[in-house]
């Protein structure tokens, strides 16, 4: 009996690993699957995707005329003030001309009826002289000839004295607007015009973006808001720079009915309202365009 279990000994380790080996297999399995579950179900922050944007103004002239000028081409940086394109316009040269004679004609025919002709004065008092039993209505008319024309035919030459300057005014005014400058500071866009081009009033010549003024805007449904308010500070993630910014919530801002999420009466739910959340780099970011991509997880935003 004695050989008989020393043979079997060295067996009995080999049989036990072989027992547990399954049972330490099914353990790491079900590590790694609750694992997964957790991964897979664990709480994110909502990623909200927006852009950049900044300034723009598009350009136009209040008048119609030929581009005799370019001050500015796509990707040039502008002053407020600078040149951008100077037009031409004979028409409107032509009436700066006609209104400045009218005004003096204006003025003309007011010193005109102000005034009476002493010839005319004359021919009065010789009619009274001569007229002995019609003193009193030669005296009149004498009276009516020296004061010569009615306050109200005053009033009339004056007033068309100030309509002949308003005019000038006007005419002037438009030949200023043939000179086109720039509204604001900042790059340079578009152009939409060429030298010698002919464009109409209203139409857009230039296209000018302010970069130094540059923020960021994301859509949010009302339910991710998580609290967030104004003067929250946010980590801007810009994949087109491969940055992190920091930027300061300046708006929140309610958009229209269109942009509401609609429940429906199955769900029990109720109507959710989408909201324009602005907010501002904390710093100048060099590089950062209108159009980016921006990245932002509200719920990690940072109270004031």
């Amino acid at each position: 009996m004695t050989s008989i279990s020393s043979d079997l000994s060295p067996s009995m380790p080999a049989r036990r690993r072989s027992r547990v080996l399954p049972y330490v297999v099914l353990l790491i399995l079900a590590a790694l699957v609750a694992g997964l579950v957790w991964y897979a179900t664990r709480p994110v922050a909502m990623l909200v995707q927006g852009e950049a944007e900044a300034p723009r103004v598009d350009v136009s002239a209040r008048v119609p005329g030929r581009v005799v000028e370019l001050g500015a081409d796509v990707g040039d940086r502008v002053e407020q003030g600078a040149l951008l394109v100077r037009l031409e316009n004979a028409q409107l040269t032509t009436n700066l001309g006609a209104a400045q004679a009218a005004l003096v004609v204006a003025q003309r025919n007011e010193t005109a009826i102000g005034a009476t002709r002493p010839e005319i004065i004359r021919a009065r008092e010789a009619e009274l002289a001569a007229a002995e039993r019609k003193v009193e209505a030669a005296q009149a008319q004498l009276e009516l000839t020296r004061a010569g024309a009615s306050p109200e035919d005053r009033a009339v030459a004056a007033a068309q004295v100030d309509q002949a300057r308003a005019a000038i005014g006007q005419a002037e005014a438009n030949i200023d607007e043939l000179t086109v400058t720039a509204p604001q500071g900042g790059q340079v866009t578009g152009r939409m015009v060429e030298l010698g081009e002919n464009v109409g009033a209203g139409a857009p010549l230039f296209t000018i973006v302010d970069l130094d003024r540059t923020w960021f805007t994301f859509n949010i449904r009302e339910n991710l808001l998580g609290g967030l308010k104004v003067g929250d500070r946010l980590r801007v993630q810009v994949p087109a720079l491969d940055a992190q910014v920091d930027a300061t919530v300046t708006l929140i801002n309610a958009q229209g009915d269109f942009a509401s999420w609609r429940a429906t009466r199955a769900t029990g739910d109720f109507d959710l309202r989408s909201f324009e959340v602005r907010a501002a780099p904390a710093t100048p970011v060099p590089g950062l365009r209108p159009g980016m991509s921006a990245l932002i997880r509200p719920a990690e935003a940072e109270g004031a």
